[in-house]
């Protein structure tokens, strides 16, 4: 059957980095480019090296051209030099990151320029230390965040969303950004969320799955290809227990131990061995049982069972699966196992082109180490498409979260680290510095 083949962007300024990348030096993916309305913002990012607004190829990971950075500044709508606080969960986007804190409280760091910082602000401005998020009137229990869109689910089950709209991610039904949350109507009480590239899924108490924004894929799961500003529930699931979104296609895991994936495929990224470009409503992943939680990234899908084993499906071209393999025609379209994670895994996030885990209580990656982002402070040269050790992480790790060119891990202590990327202060450590092994978030030690 004929693909459809996805065009990415290459801007110029980093096609050096890409050709590298090619041959199998550094491994990066490039990015798709992004949908953000620039309009709607006051100081838009220049995006006149034809990467529609996402900065470089690794998904647009590189800000630090256009951005200022303002730590130390308390005039930000919420202000910097926050108390020291624990974290409760964590979020990694695009150019940004965030946490919950004990008291229920969000704080979030990096770029603000579609408000996805949540703190009343938009403009073109890193802040490489945490704000908080204002508006917010009830205590957070989860977070999202892939995009340039953050959203969370509070203690009463109801789902906020701030930041990009272009797509109508943020579910209010309006397609305008907002620099300060907004309340998603017209859905069960949640009890997870997910953020997807310009796409957002929650998983129900009741056991259903709503989806909403874009639908270019089938991303929402409702049987079409039509953008939603509003929830539409997901077709035929039931018994949701884990749900994920990447930049093109959605994945839950169901009571049965099932997993189910739908949108684009046309790297395997739904793993259910058919030869297809996207499906619209979910398709079982084949040769899994038992399955107890699911991540989706940029063009790739993992999961983790019962028995502590991780798996990983669809493109490969940088070791992203872990499977000890990775080139631009090792995708592979059904699960394959994660070397040397057979038991022990409690925890798997996706990136753009490589994934971490929580092993035995450790953090690993594997896959393109661009900007450092496998944690092992080694240059990006090295890729791996097996796991390795996360410097200095390798016990007390409760919660690991990926994103375009970052990552970040929540200790057992309620620290936080962040490590890779960081032309926007998407590290929180107080710099635009990037960083190859993790650095404590300030304020959140």
């Amino acid at each position: 059957m004929h693909h459809t083949l996805r065009l990415l962007a290459i801007p110029t300024f980093a096609l050096s980095a890409t050709a590298c990348g090619l041959f199998g030096i550094g491994g990066h993916e490039p990015s798709e480019g992004g949908d953000a309305d620039a309009s709607t913002t006051d100081a838009a990012l220049d995006t006149s090296d034809g990467s529609d607004g996402y900065g470089d190829e690794q998904g647009g990971a590189d800000a630090s051209a256009s951005a200022s950075a303002s730590a130390g500044d308390d005039d930000t709508g919420g202000g910097n030099h926050l108390p020291s606080a624990v974290a409760t969960a964590i979020a990694a986007g695009r150019l940004h990151s965030c946490a919950v804190v004990q008291d229920g409280t969000v704080r979030c760091w990096g770029y603000e320029q579609v408000g996805q910082l949540g703190n009343g602000v938009i403009a073109d401005m890193a802040h490489p230390e945490p704000v908080e998020v204002i508006g917010l009137d009830t205590a957070a229990v989860a977070i999202a965040a892939f995009g340039d869109h953050t959203c969370i689910v509070d203690d009463g089950g109801a789902t906020w969303c701030w930041g990009d709209n272009a797509d109508g991610q943020l579910g209010d039904g309006t397609g305008e950004l907002s620099a300060t949350p907004r309340a998603v109507t017209g859905i069960p009480a949640a009890f997870a969320v997910a953020a997807g590239w310009a796409h957002t899924c929650i998983a129900a108490t009741d056991g259903t799955a709503w989806c909403w924004g874009k639908n270019e894929y089938g991303q929402l799961g409702n049987g079409s290809t039509a953008s939603a500003l509003a929830p539409v529930q997901v077709a035929g699931l039931t018994g949701v227990q884990s749900i994920a979104a990447g930049r093109d296609h959605s994945c839950a895991a169901t009571e049965d131990g099932t997993a189910w994936c739908w949108g684009g495929d046309v790297y395997g990224e739904l793993g259910d061995d058919a030869d297809t470009d996207a499906t619209q409503v979910p398709v079982q992943v084949a040769n899994l049982e038992g399955i107890i939680g699911v991540s989706a990234g940029g063009n790739a899908t993992c999961a983790w069972d019962d028995g502590g084993a991780a798996w990983c499906w669809g493109t490969n071209e940088y070791g992203q699966l872990g499977d000890g393999n990775s080139g631009i025609l090792l995708d592979s379209h059904y699960p394959v196992a994660v070397l040397g994670i057979d038991a022990g895994a409690a925890m798997i996030a996706t990136g753009w082109s490589f994934a971490c885990g929580i092993v035995d209580g450790g953090a690993r990656c594997w896959g393109s180490n661009y900007d450092g982002v496998l944690g092992t402070g080694e240059g990006p040269e090295v890729v791996s498409p097996t796991p390795v050790d996360v410097l200095g992480m390798g016990s007390g790790v409760a919660e690991i979260v990926t994103s375009s060119a970052h990552a970040c891990a929540r200790t057992d202590a309620g620290a936080v680290r962040c490590w890779g990327t960081n032309g926007a202060g998407e590290l929180g450590e107080g710099s635009t510095s990037d960083a190859t092994a993790p650095q404590p978030v300030i304020s959140l030690p």
